[in-house]
């Protein structure tokens, strides 16, 4: 999970990620910092998206932003199309409790890395922020869905292919 930074040949070190979250919703806020604390990112947290995008805006150094579908003041969707103005290599990986088929694809077009529904397991979230750090420019759109799966029902789960 964590790159490593090589400052001679004896000697390795972690280079610590930076994932900003942007959730107003105080039990999701902290369960996903402290899960991604575990995992040795460092973490931004952010209940304001007024505040949030001022980080970004202004240069500070993060690596990727996991952004609450339903924001106070606004919505996930108008954040992320203001992030992507200021910073469109920036990862991003949108998390939705209740998602349309409209909201999935509006952020597909907004260059996002992955959408997941909520409640987001450890795993699944370690796992897409890994891949995206790895990758960043590969965008859901650009990977595309896969063979095995169809398009996503009004709920944002994708249908699989019977075999």
């Amino acid at each position: 999970m964590i790159d490593t930074l090589s400052r001679n040949e004896n000697e390795v070190l972690p280079m610590m990620k930076t994932i900003m979250i942007v959730c107003d919703e105080r039990n999701s806020l902290s369960s996903l910092d402290g899960m991604l604390a575990r995992f040795g990112y460092k973490t931004i947290v952010a209940g304001d998206n007024e505040a949030a995008f001022a980080l970004i805006r202004d240069g500070d150094p993060v690596d990727l932003v996991v952004i609450d579908l339903v924001l106070l003041g606004r919505d996930g969707l108008e954040f992320l199309s203001r992030v992507r103005r200021v910073n469109p290599q920036l990862p991003c990986v949108m998390i939705a409790g209740n998602c349309s088929i409209e909201a999935y694809l509006k952020a597909i077009s907004l260059g996002v890395y992955d959408y997941l529904n909520k409640p987001v397991s450890s795993r699944e979230i370690i796992k897409v922020i890994a891949a995206a750090l790895k990758s960043p420019q590969n965008s859901i759109a650009l990977r595309g869905l896969g063979d095995d799966s169809c398009p996503v029902d009004p709920r944002g789960q994708y249908w699989k292919r019977a075999s």
